[in-house]
């Protein structure tokens, strides 16, 4: 198991992050599950997801079950998360 970490509020980091996830869907491994924790409120789950879905790979894994996600409310609001 391997654990990485971004902090998707830097502009940066949601693009290596973003990268780092589609090439692991670059390979055509049927059984490639990963998992996104998101530690935050309503706004760190928005722009997670928000930026995931601008890439039709991650996109793709989503809706066939090879991406989830956990969310770990750490948020003023906290209404969604």
């Amino acid at each position: 198991m391997e654990l990485r970490f971004y902090n998707v509020r830097d502009a940066g980091e949601r693009e290596k992050s973003l990268k780092d996830v589609e090439n692991e869907f670059k390979v055509k491994d049927t059984k490639c599950r990963r998992v996104v924790t998101i530690m935050g409120g309503d706004g760190s789950l928005g722009t997670t997801i928000k930026a995931l879905r601008k890439s039709e790979i991650i996109d793709d894994a989503m809706h066939h079950g090879k991406l989830f996600f956990i969310v770990l409310p750490y948020g003023t609001g906290n209404d969604g998360a």
